[in-house]
């Protein structure tokens, strides 16, 4: 996705696209592995990882 950031930020921004659709799990980067375990089972689509 990264190599994408360039077309998609824009249609985030204006409202095309709603990340929180997409993005629907947060967790601390100390909870990496809990948040792969959840898309490897398919529980979340993708996980945002904070420091």
């Amino acid at each position: 996705m990264c190599d994408r950031i360039g077309e998609i930020l824009p249609e985030v921004l204006g409202g095309t696209i709603e990340p929180g659709r997409v993005l629907n799990l947060g967790r601390l980067l100390a909870a990496t592995a809990e948040a792969c375990a959840a898309t490897d089972e398919r529980r979340v689509v993708e996980v945002v990882l904070r420091p």
